[in-house]
């Protein structure tokens, strides 16, 4: 059911060879295990869960990193991947804006983050693709606001939401 949102979010980020991305909130490795297949690139691929058990499911692929960490608190230097994929995850995470910021950490300059996020739904916004933003310096001090018109959702009336941005966090 997630494969086309997988590879969706996968090609928006417009993956190449080389680079080195990390899948967070990874799960059981939905993201981190089609990456290279869906971007045809060879990237070296990290994934980053919280619950051992996902991670467990995850473990079946050995060409992949994987840590058993919070996206609190990334266990990866400044600078360390070009590329940070959250699928599914960000709606979750109970600091949102800790989370966001520790992504833009991990991230090189003019790195690409890209996330799909569940939304409230509205009439008047289409579907759009994976929200990708593009980073631009090493300033944090959007990434709260930034998570909060993601994550921003009422209680009723779900429906999955894509977004797009180029704009620095």
């Amino acid at each position: 059911m997630q494969s086309p949102w997988t590879d969706d979010l996968i090609l928006q980020a417009g993956c190449k060879d080389g680079d080195r991305v990390l899948d967070v909130a990874c799960g059981p490795g939905l993201v981190a295990g089609k990456v290279n297949g869906v971007s045809k690139a060879n990237g070296k691929i990290s994934g980053i869960e919280v619950n051992e058990a996902m991670l467990n499911a995850a473990h079946k692929d050995p060409d992949i990193e994987w840590h058993l960490r919070s996206a609190t608190e990334l266990p990866f230097d400044n600078n360390s991947f070009d590329v940070v994929f959250c699928q599914e995850g960000l709606q979750y995470f109970p600091d949102r804006a800790k989370c966001m910021s520790e992504m833009r950490r991990v991230l090189v300059p003019g790195g690409k983050l890209s996330l799909n996020v569940w939304g409230a739904a509205r009439n008047d916004i289409p579907r759009r693709r994976p929200r990708v933003l593009r980073t631009r310096s090493h300033g944090t001090g959007h990434a709260g606001n930034v998570a909060q018109h993601i994550c921003r959702a009422s209680e009723t009336g779900y429906r999955r939401r894509f977004y797009r941005c180029s704009d620095p966090f």
